[in-house]
């Protein structure tokens, strides 16, 4: 199960990522990249928007990933779908940060 889980999340680049802010939850389209064993998912955002805003504020994050593009048509009935929860963090090490924006 956990390697069709990296499956989906290594095999897509779209997510929806969730914060939450004063209690109310806000949902953005995004666009990812992850590490090479799946586990770790890499997201990139302007310090101006309301989804900054909310990490700062609450780290709590839950991400959907699907496989919709993928099953389209008849087929999709087959779609899978992900969800992680987790915790952001901003990333300190300048040349890990050159190679995350290097892989977008």
């Amino acid at each position: 199960m956990l390697e069709k889980m990296k499956g989906i999340v290594k095999g897509n680049d779209l997510c929806v990522l969730a914060t939450v802010s004063e209690g109310k939850p806000h949902c953005s389209l995004m666009s990812y990249i992850s590490d090479e064993e799946g586990q770790e998912v890499y997201l990139i955002s302007h310090k101006e928007t309301k989804k900054y805003s909310n990490l700062m504020e609450n780290p709590t994050v839950s991400l959907l990933i699907d496989t919709r593009e993928e099953e389209k048509g008849e087929k999709r009935i087959y779609i899978k779908a992900l969800t992680v929860n987790g915790e952001f963090q901003t990333i300190k090490d300048p040349g890990k940060k050159d190679i995350i924006r290097a892989n977008f």
